[in-house]
């Protein structure tokens, strides 16, 4: 298996203290407003242009037990989060996206949690999680890194493969007089793009779950990717390619493709065995 890890900066929390909700010492607080048990997510910036914002938005308008509440770390005091999490009071959930190493010791393992869904993984993406045990953080999204070549030479527009956008463009350069080199050799599952862990001491794992799950279903996964990534379940990844093929991607942006490109693309996934991580 190839590893690689995307280096980036460990970033700084607000203070965590006006927080009420579950603490590390497996207790829970409720929401003054919801009465539901608060849920703390961290994450290096958050805001409505994130993808997985609205996300938040709609579990906690549709979960009747759990509420996130955002923790937003910046920029300027990298030492905050290494600290919370030494203290044991860092968030519950972590969106890994934007920060550096984090020490795995300090996320819980979730390969129990898998049972539920693994089922629902693309073979070839559960291979690759499956092959980072133990699991300390679950990738909702995945790109590819590939070879193309067209009329039997290798082709400008070669890596990455982020989303359906990207295979739209391969499709409109060079119709169906394109391809990719099949097998592992010079192709990757690149895992960097968006990950969440559970902080090992967090007193709402449940919840924290919870909200993972939530984020595995169809629409959640189809939102996360839109036409810049590819989901990780096989259910929302044939219907990202069932919309492409009516050119419904994304609001109307029309990225059509042609049952050839779909063909591609699903053979490029299903034979790929090398991935690329950021946790």
């Amino acid at each position: 298996m190839k590893t690689k890890f995307q280096a980036a900066i460990l970033l700084s929390a607000a203070a965590l203290t006006a927080l009420v909700g579950c603490a590390a010492d497996g207790t829970a607080g409720e929401s003054a407003e919801s009465g539901k048990t608060e849920i703390t997510l961290g994450a290096w910036y958050y805001s409505s242009a994130e993808s997985w914002a609205p996300l938040v938005e709609k579990f906690n308008e549709e979960n009747e037990s759990y509420e996130i509440e955002v923790v937003s770390y910046v920029s300027s005091d990298e030492k905050t989060l290494r600290s919370d999490l030494e203290a044991g009071e860092a968030p519950d959930l972590l969106c890994l996206y934007g920060f550096g190493l984090i020490e795995r010791a300090y996320l819980e393992d979730l390969t129990p949690y898998m049972e539920e869904v693994r089922e629902s993984f693309i073979p070839a993406v559960l291979n690759g999680i499956e092959q980072n045990a133990p699991l300390k953080a679950l990738p909702l999204l995945f790109e590819m890194d590939t070879q193309v070549y067209s009329g039997g030479e290798a082709a400008a527009a070669s890596t990455p493969l982020q989303g359906i956008s990207r295979v739209w463009n391969l499709s409109t350069l060079y119709g169906e007089d394109y391809d990719y080199i099949y097998g592992s050799e010079g192709n990757d599952i690149d895992f960097t793009k968006t990950a969440f862990a559970i902080t090992a001491d967090s007193g709402c794992k449940d919840g924290a779950w919870a909200f993972i799950e939530f984020a595995l279903r169809d629409e959640s996964q189809l939102a996360l990717a839109g036409f810049s990534a590819f989901p990780v379940t096989q259910s929302a990844f044939d219907e990202l390619c069932a919309q492409a093929l009516a050119g419904g991607i994304a609001g109307g942006w029309g990225f059509e493709l042609a049952q050839s490109d779909i063909e591609k693309l699903s053979l490029l996934v299903d034979g790929t065995e090398e991935y690329l991580w950021c946790f």
